[in-house]
């Protein structure tokens, strides 16, 4: 199983699911939209973990990758 993490601020890291994911083998890697990494294909990962930060969901004229993030959503 491999497992992609969206990161919306460098404070909000995917903390215990590494560890996790680390003792049982499982890649994880992580896309960085603060510094505005492409999103990934959903080919990509068996499984999505989205972090927190402290933006809300109508928040797209201040985190400007929200609203493709939503678009992103909406494809699976």
């Amino acid at each position: 199983m491999r497992i992609r993490c969206l990161q919306h601020v460098p404070f909000e890291g995917p903390a215990y699911l590494d560890v996790i994911a680390g003792k049982r083998g499982l890649p994880l890697t992580r896309t960085r939209l603060y510094d505005e990494e492409p999103f990934p294909d959903g080919k990509d990962f068996d499984m999505l973990a989205v972090m927190g930060g402290p933006m809300g969901a109508l928040d797209d004229a201040k985190y400007h990758w929200l609203t493709a993030e939503k678009r992103f959503f909406e494809l699976f």
